[in-house]
């Protein structure tokens, strides 16, 4: 059995100006401010039993989840 690993690099320059592609204007469009405000904050412990409950369920034959993560 082989196992194996692929990735992909991308390299881009945005620079601000009047560009529909401008960084403010890419920025604003997507309502990125507006999306870090409304972000959940949890401390690194809640993170941690989240993602330990999660690797117990990932092998689990026909799991279905009891709440929403």
């Amino acid at each position: 059995m082989e196992v194996g690993f692929t990735g992909t690099l991308f390299s881009l320059q945005l620079r601000d100006g009047q560009h529909p592609f401008s960084l403010s204007n890419i920025a604003t469009v997507m309502n990125v401010a507006g999306k870090l405000k409304s972000r959940l904050e949890f401390p690194p412990e809640k993170f941690v039993e989240t993602m330990k409950l999660m690797e117990h369920r990932y092998g689990a034959k026909d799991f279905v989840t009891s709440k929403d993560l």
